[in-house]
């Protein structure tokens, strides 16, 4: 569990535990800063990463108030997830970004040798 070397825009701070938040910090010595394509990112000093088991319980920990911030990857929480007290008023935001850039998608996959999914 010691902390791994790299030349990122971010280090990891100090040992960590299994059990614990991977805690990182920015690097004042990184290579790039200066450079105009890292303008305007890597602006926060710290950031805590935290692991979690599965998606549902990421999703429990973010409706309990113990993450800031979250991607949702999931179209059927998007749309039933978010009826939750911290919603309603206004705590958490639902927003979507449009970043310009190409995303992935959602897809269902058959087994097709199965008699059912044959034709």
């Amino acid at each position: 569990m010691e902390a791994p070397i790299g030349s990122g825009a971010y280090v990891v701070a100090r040992r960590s535990t299994p059990d614990a938040p991977l805690p990182t910090s920015r690097n004042p010595d990184w290579w790039a800063a200066n450079l105009p394509v890292a303008r305007g990112r890597f602006n926060f000093d710290e950031i805590r990463v935290e692991y979690f088991r599965d998606a549902a319980s990421l999703f429990e920990a973010f409706k309990a108030g113990e993450i800031d911030m979250r991607v949702e990857e999931d179209p059927g929480r998007w749309l039933e997830g978010y009826r939750f007290p911290a919603v309603t008023d206004g705590r958490v935001v639902k927003r979507e970004f449009e970043t310009r850039l190409p995303a992935g998608m959602s897809r269902s996959c058959f087994n097709t040798r199965r008699p059912m999914f044959q034709r």
